[in-house]
């Protein structure tokens, strides 16, 4: 009778670890489940984000084709022309697409202007997920006048100063003599205009605002 018994409780303690076993292997199968659509969720999101990221910095194609023409440059940045520089010139259509609005200009002015004035392609310095810097350059009557600006990914102008300088006087009782205006960025931004007689501060935004300091 008493090994009727025993036989009986081992019988049952078997039965109940077959159980608790299963219940964990499922356990642990849910967990993994889990953690495989948590992954898939989170790769999801990362893909999301870099897409969006990818949306914010894409370019307007024909902005891209201009700014391509630049050349590229890097922080910290300078420029003390001489009047002895070769660029290749920006054509008419150009002009009018991005120069104009810094130059307060209409495509009948830069057309009147094409006899005796330049534009020319200097460098595209700066390029962030929100805004393009280039500095560009006008020639006429012996100088040549650098302009700093900046435009967001459609080609929009957000700011513009005037960065540097070669002049070379013509007339009145200073012609002949030359004057220099040297423009430079620094890594943090900052712009530092320097003439004979003062010398500017600017600073870039995250906005590509250019502000007087």
């Amino acid at each position: 009778m008493k090994k009727i018994l025993l036989i009986s409780i081992i019988g049952l303690m078997l039965v109940c670890s077959c159980k608790c076993n299963s219940s964990n292997t499922e356990n642990q199968n849910n967990d993994a489940s889990q953690q495989s659509e948590n992954g898939i969720q989170s790769g999801e999101n990362n893909t999301s984000n870099d897409n969006e990221q990818q949306k914010v910095a894409k370019l307007n194609p024909q902005f891209e084709t201009f700014l391509g023409k630049f050349d590229k440059r890097s922080l910290p940045y300078n420029e003390n022309p001489s009047g002895k520089e070769k660029f290749e010139k920006i054509p008419i259509n150009e002009q009018v697409n991005y120069l104009s609005k810094a130059e307060k200009l209409s495509k009948k002015d830069f057309e009147e202007m094409a006899e005796y004035t330049d534009f020319y392609y200097i460098s595209n310095p700066l390029n962030t997920n929100k805004y393009h810097a280039i500095v560009y350059g006008r020639f006429e009557m012996g100088s040549t006048y650098y302009f700093l600006c900046t435009y967001n990914n459609e080609g929009k102008l957000i700011s513009n100063i005037d960065f540097a300088a070669y002049e070379l006087m013509g007339a009145g009782p200073q012609a002949g003599q030359e004057f220099n205006t040297e423009g430079s960025i620094d890594k943090n931004m900052e712009i530092s205009v320097k003439s004979n007689e003062v010398t500017r501060k600017y600073k870039i935004q995250e906005d590509g605002k250019i502000v007087r300091l």
